[in-house]
């Protein structure tokens, strides 16, 4: 706009869009900065999970301690029916849609 090559309306208009851009960048580099920190969290459990597999992987009975190791909760319900809650099962849930949405934005 010194040396004249833009007018006042194409400069605001320049500096508009670059500012909207700055914005869009700035709240994408907050969200994957959100998403590092998420990962981060997830990848320590995933890794305490996999410690349990790697330690159980040979068993061949169901042990007290296997059992309290991998298994949340088990709910009995009146007809019979088993509900068993396992650890680490929603980290996995949140890794993998992560790794989902991931995949999508480098693709």
């Amino acid at each position: 706009m010194k040396d004249g090559l833009l007018t006042d309306e194409e400069y605001r208009m320049q500096k508009e869009k670059y500012q909207s851009e700055i914005s869009r960048l700035e709240s994408d580099l907050s969200q994957m900065n959100r998403d590092e920190v998420k990962a981060g969290k997830q990848l320590v459990q995933t890794k305490r999970w996999a410690a349990i597999v790697k330690k159980y992987s040979n068993a061949d009975q169901l042990s007290q301690e296997l059992l309290n190791a991998c298994v949340e909760l088990i709910r009995v319900h009146t007809d019979g029916s088993l509900e068993i809650t396992f650890n680490y099962m929603d980290e996995f849930g949140e890794l993998l849609e992560m790794t989902r949405r991931l995949k999508r934005e480098v693709a």
